[in-house]
């Protein structure tokens, strides 16, 4: 299915519909995406309209295609994959975050227009996971960005461990699903006004709010030092060259 075409997702929806013998979906996952991990002046507006049809408008597409059905049965749960960069956006993810966070956004709206009649609605912020995609990012990333992405010696995580995390999510109801100590950490200290869906979370958020805010922002600081430090090295270089 190519989420960026409307005749492409109607015809994967009855497809669906029919491996299904024709009963109502009440499982949506939206996990089509990708992403160009490239210093935002080297990016076109092509690109960033590409990116959004597909990490955004694919995901609008869907669900105005399954959410009336699901309504009408009364029951339905739509799993949207975002990121942590819609989070906490990094150098080099400028267009890919944008349409990440735009997502998140809708998924709490959405939420919040329809829990009350059965669907709910929550996202998925995946750190690095080891997928192809991930390995094509890989090829192009800015070297501001891979720094960033590679700090403190981490690796990503196995799809496989991702797919669990997911699954855990679906059969015990968080608005946010993450994985690892680090999307912990930036799902506590950034949920704002997002569904808390257990006491120890919000406990969590009330207790330590302070200590988490304070870790994001030592977070932020080193990576604008990163960019900044990259950045210069670039630049002292090319003024050699000039010299």
């Amino acid at each position: 299915m190519d989420v960026s075409s409307e005749a492409s997702v109607r015809e994967g929806v009855l497809a669906a519909e029919r491996l299904c013998g024709n009963e109502t979906i009440d499982l949506l996952i939206c996990n089509a995406g990708f992403a160009l991990p490239m210093r935002f002046a080297d990016c076109t507006i092509d690109d960033a309209k590409a990116m959004m049809e597909v990490n955004y408008y694919g995901c609008l597409r869907l669900l105005w295609a399954l959410l009336p059905s699901m309504l009408e049965a009364k029951r339905g749960r739509v799993v949207l994959t975002s990121s942590m960069a819609a989070r906490a956006p990094i150098a080099g993810y400028s267009l890919y975050a944008a349409t990440k966070a735009a997502l998140r956004a809708f998924a709490h709206s959405v939420d919040m227009e329809n829990s009350c009649l059965g669907v709910r609605v929550q996202v998925v912020s995946p750190p690095d996971v080891a997928t192809p995609g991930y390995e094509q990012e890989e090829k192009i990333k800015s070297p501001e960005c891979r720094a960033i992405s590679s700090f403190g010696g981490s690796s990503p995580f196995s799809a496989s461990d991702m797919g669990e995390a997911i699954v855990s999510g679906i059969e015990h109801y968080r608005f946010d699903i993450t994985l690892g100590g680090d999307g912990m950490l930036l799902s506590l200290g950034s949920a704002g006004m997002e569904p808390v869906t257990s006491k120890c979370t919000l406990l969590a958020q009330v207790f330590f709010s302070g200590l988490l805010c304070l870790g994001l922002a030592v977070f932020s600081k080193i990576h604008y030092r990163i960019v900044k430090r990259i950045r210069l090295q670039e630049a002292g270089k090319s003024a050699k060259k000039v010299n």
